[in-house]
């Protein structure tokens, strides 16, 4: 609670202590009004966000065949460039990229990346489906 300057607490009539208790709950009022109003416009800042937000991801999974298959193939492209810089610098990694094309098409066929629990499940199916010892023995042995 305020206290007028220059004036000791214990001093001040009733009245003067009454006045400034008075005073002190007008402000707290005031701050909690402006407070109230801050979240309002917070929480009204949030529910807009949410819907742009929402319609960035609606946009997304419409247009999503379309990026998929262009980052697709510059994946590809990427994965194809590493590979002829390696097998440049040693003859032997030729052998390894003859193993590793397969898996890397069926990991871009198999592995989704929406979201982040159908990222690791996919992965984890994936796994499951190409890097057992019984698929991959086939193609180290052809």
């Amino acid at each position: 609670m305020p206290v007028a300057p220059g004036k000791e607490a214990s001093k001040l009539s009733p009245a003067k202590k009454l006045e400034c208790a008075a005073a002190y709950c007008r402000q707290l009022r005031l701050e909690t009004v402006q407070l109230d109003n801050e979240v309002a416009r917070m929480r009204w800042n949030i529910n807009q966000l949410q819907g742009e937000l929402s319609s960035c991801q609606n946009a997304i999974s419409t247009d999503d065949a379309v990026s998929q298959s262009t980052t697709s193939t510059r994946h590809r492209d990427m994965f194809d460039a590493w590979l002829c810089a390696r097998s440049s610098e040693n003859c032997k990694f030729a052998l390894f990229a003859e193993l590793i094309s397969p898996l890397f098409d069926s990991f871009m066929e198999s592995v989704s990346v929406r979201n982040s629990e159908e990222l690791s499940q996919s992965l984890l199916d994936w796994q499951r489906d190409h890097l057992t010892m019984e698929t991959l023995r086939p193609s180290v042995l052809r």
